[in-house]
């Protein structure tokens, strides 16, 4: 791929850009920023669901479905693909023809960092919330952050937004893409097994985030979680300033946790004094650490602790993390992007935090045969809280192979001889039907998964009551 793009002013406002997959969640959040920058957007995705080309188009955005190539303008200055883009796929064989230069979606990100003061928030969980809560927290303190993030925010009124102070962004691992990253602060959540599709163990991906760290400058930060015991043993292989931060050793500690009204709030101290208090309207105590990730950001960024705090106290959250759906027939309805192990015994954790009473009954879709396959005993451990479980089949994507072995049913099965009731339900009619017929007042429906079962929130809503 052609790559002579370096930072947005190598491009010009008077020509197009075009995006080829720009209803993704990541790629439409881009063409929203890039707007607000005045650049002329355009671009294809046969597969956009009508709300966001909706969205694009009330910004000016136009949005074809078909991509031959026809859509691609003449005066076309860069094309920005997808990570999954094939090399044979007709628009980078036209843009090759035509001479455009072509960036992934992951480089075009870099060049807008490179553009701002850039802090990137990576890890293998809690890159969404984190990012979100970094705004907002930073929103707090009368800054004007411009951010893509990889959901959508409704408070924000988007997943994407231009500012001025600095550029906030998600440092994806997949595909090794926070590579093109040059941030001045980056943030490690934690750092565990995930996309084995792409890399060949932990220490493979360890030694991914070593690379992502060295892309700061001799002046730059490093903030991760000391939770994570690779996080902090990658922090000491980095050579420039680092900031940790946890629930014990670290330099930034969340203590004196408590919960009321569904609200959790806790102390943050700096080597053991506290600063100020932090409350948050998110479950979990996961959340807990991300919030106080976000908070040590704010810090490096020269912001004051009263204001980061008040910042975070007013985050409600991101769509398809602990998203509310609705209550019907005294049942909470919650949608969840879970899909990795560990997201999921946290968000089972945390969900048991907000709602002791309740039962709780999870519609949970496997995502990528691959993950379910490399994952499939710590998924059918995961689910330790949950009263009962439905399965509809895999969601498919990126796979190439699909062992017999690795099915919904099998995974029901093995979730099942861990002492879970468990039950598969193939579709989403069926996984919905059985779950109205399985409900009662006072119980907690998640549907969890990275794929689209949070189709099944939404009949479920409109079943029950």
């Amino acid at each position: 791929m052609i790559d002579v793009i370096q930072r947005l002013e190598d491009l010009t406002l008077e020509k197009p850009i075009h995006m080829s997959g720009i209803g993704g969640s990541a790629m439409n959040g881009l063409a929203i920023l890039l707007t607000q920058k005045g650049f002329q957007i355009r671009g294809t995705d046969p597969a956009i669901d009508p709300i966001t080309r909706q969205r694009l188009e009330q910004q000016g955005i136009k949005v074809f479905l078909q991509q031959d190539g026809s859509a691609i303008a003449d005066d076309t200055q860069l094309l920005i693909t997808t990570a999954a883009l094939k090399p044979s796929h007709p628009e980078l064989q036209i843009a090759s023809e035509m001479a455009i230069p072509i960036l992934k979606y992951a480089a075009m990100l870099g060049v807008v960092m490179n553009s701002s003061r850039g802090v990137a928030i990576a890890g293998t969980h809690g890159k969404t919330t984190t990012t979100a809560l970094v705004v907002s927290a930073l929103r707090g303190a009368e800054l004007n952050p411009g951010f893509v993030i990889g959901g959508y925010v409704d408070q924000f009124g988007a997943g994407a937004f231009g500012g001025k102070d600095c550029f906030v962004a998600e440092a994806c691992e997949y595909d090794r893409s926070f590579l093109n990253l040059h941030p001045q602060i980056a943030l490690i959540t934690n750092i565990e097994a995930d996309h084995l599709d792409i890399y060949s163990g932990i220490d493979d991906i360890i030694d991914s985030f070593h690379q992502f760290t060295q892309n700061l400058p001799p002046n730059g930060t490093l903030v991760y979680c000391s939770e994570s015991s690779a996080a902090t043993a990658l922090a000491r292989r980095f050579h420039g300033n680092a900031v940790s931060y946890g629930f014990d050793t670290a330099q930034f500690t969340a203590t004196d946790i408590s919960s009321a009204n569904g609200l959790l709030s806790f102390n943050v101290r700096r080597f053991g004094a506290v600063i100020t208090r932090v409350t948050l309207k998110l479950p979990g105590r996961h959340n807990v650490l991300n919030a106080l990730g976000a908070f040590c950001v704010g810090l490096q960024l020269g912001c004051a602790p009263i204001d980061l705090a008040n910042g975070l106290s007013k985050f409600e959250g991101v769509r398809r993390r602990f998203e509310v759906i609705g209550i019907r027939d005294d049942v909470c309805i919650v949608d969840d992007y879970a899909h990795h192990p560990t997201e999921i015994r946290a968000l089972l954790q945390g969900t048991k935090e907000r709602f002791p009473k309740g039962r709780i009954v999870v519609a949970f879709q496997p995502h990528q045969i691959s993950r379910t396959r490399f994952f499939f005993n710590d998924f059918a451990n995961a689910f330790n809280g949950a009263d009962k479980v439905f399965l509809p089949d895999i969601y498919v994507a990126r796979d190439i192979e699909a062992p017999p072995e690795i099915t919904s049913e099998n995974l029901a099965l093995q979730i099942c001889k861990n002492g879970i009731d468990a039950e598969y339900t193939r579709n989403f009619d069926i996984t919905a039907q059985r779950a109205v017929d399985y409900l009662r007042p006072g119980d907690v429906f998640l549907t969890v998964g990275a794929g689209n079962v949070y189709e099944v929130a939404h009949k479920v809503f409109l079943s029950l009551g």
